[in-house]
């Protein structure tokens, strides 16, 4: 199946602020990494430093993933950063929406992706992937996507 990028709208970019945030703070909780009582605190303070001009934030790109028949069926963000001696686009969010996952387009937006950041100068993808997430570190896998440094915990018994 084949998609195309759309740049996201205004009237979008107000949804996708919250389905990006809700899903932060879901993956933040499920990974052990934050407590749930301080998650949406914790969450809400990091996406309001990392756009703080919103949709218009520099270097940021949002895009709607339009299917075949020219539906919305996801959302892709993400940011040219300096990264050695060029640019990596860091990808912040991908999300295929639930009705349509198991269908290749999680995969094709990833490609869709890249291409966009090659038009755009990038020299490298980047992205982070939570540890319970397999089927997407899987995918990324496939595409050819290494690991660059891995976080570990062990939850400790009570004294």
């Amino acid at each position: 199946m084949s998609i195309s990028l759309r740049r996201m709208t205004a009237s979008r970019y107000a949804d996708f602020y919250r389905l990006s945030l809700d899903g932060y703070v879901a993956s933040n909780i499920r990974s052990g990494r934050w407590d749930a009582a301080d998650a949406p605190a914790k969450a809400a303070e990091q996406m309001a430093k990392l756009l703080p001009q919103g949709l218009a934030t520099p270097e940021h790109h949002f895009f709607d993933v339009i299917s075949d028949e020219g539906e919305a069926v996801g959302v892709v963000w993400f940011a040219l950063n300096r990264h050695g001696a060029g640019k990596q686009a860091w990808l912040y969010d991908i999300l295929i929406d639930e009705a349509h996952r198991g269908q290749g387009l999680g995969r094709a937006a990833m490609q869709a992706f890249e291409a966009e950041a090659i038009r755009l100068g990038a020299a490298s993808l980047g992205l982070n992937v939570f540890a319970y997430n397999d089927a997407a570190a899987a995918l990324y896998r496939s595409l050819g996507f290494q690991p660059t440094s891995q976080q570990m915990s062990k939850p400790l018994p009570a004294a």
